[in-house]
């Protein structure tokens, strides 16, 4: 049995840069060490760091934006080491009483250092429209997307679209219980 070191920490400062919004600056960092090395475990250290922006109230009108760029280090080979850089956005309103709006959406670029695998766009969208009635019904509208996009697309690399909608329906049973109702 071969065992594995790994740790992981996140730091992020935040200030007030007004009533209703904060500024930040976030830093992550991963560090992983197999006692046994093979094709698929590997040692590897990472390391990102960026600033957010979040303005609102947290539940009824809110607006999340991010940027961080990062770089992956695997001292055993050069060809799984990257340089990265990830953009994100997060926005929820409640224009009405009984109405809300979300979406999540994240850009992550990942350059790989050497040719044995092709640098690639991630994006990756989600949103939601829901509509409450009075008895305590919430249906929903629902949508996710998944952009993959390879500077080299080949046979095991290649560049995929894949998008889901649905409604749901959430049926309030008793308090505090709830159905849910989703085709996939």
């Amino acid at each position: 049995m071969s065992s594995t070191t790994q740790a992981n920490t996140t730091l992020r400062i935040r200030t007030n840069t007004g009533e209703h919004s904060r500024l930040g600056l976030k830093s992550r960092f991963e560090l992983v060490d197999y006692e046994k090395k093979t094709d698929f475990d590997y040692d590897y250290r990472y390391f990102d760091g960026g600033a957010e922006w979040e303005a609102g109230e947290d539940f009824d009108r809110m607006l999340h934006l991010g940027l961080l760029a990062g770089k992956r280090e695997v001292p055993d080979t050069t060809s799984l080491s990257y340089d990265r850089l990830l953009a994100e956005i997060e926005t929820r309103f409640s224009p009405a009483a009984a109405f809300s709006f979300q979406l999540i959406s994240a850009a992550d670029r990942k350059s790989y250092r050497e040719t044995a695998r092709s640098s690639y766009w991630n994006v990756t969208s989600h949103f939601e429209m829901s509509r409450g009635s009075a008895g305590g019904a919430v249906f929903s509208l629902r949508g996710e997307s998944e952009i993959l996009r390879f500077g080299r697309p080949d046979t095991a690399y290649f560049d995929t679209h894949f998008l889901r909608t649905g409604l749901r329906a959430q049926l309030q049973v008793r308090s505090p219980s709830a159905v849910y109702v989703e085709p996939h």
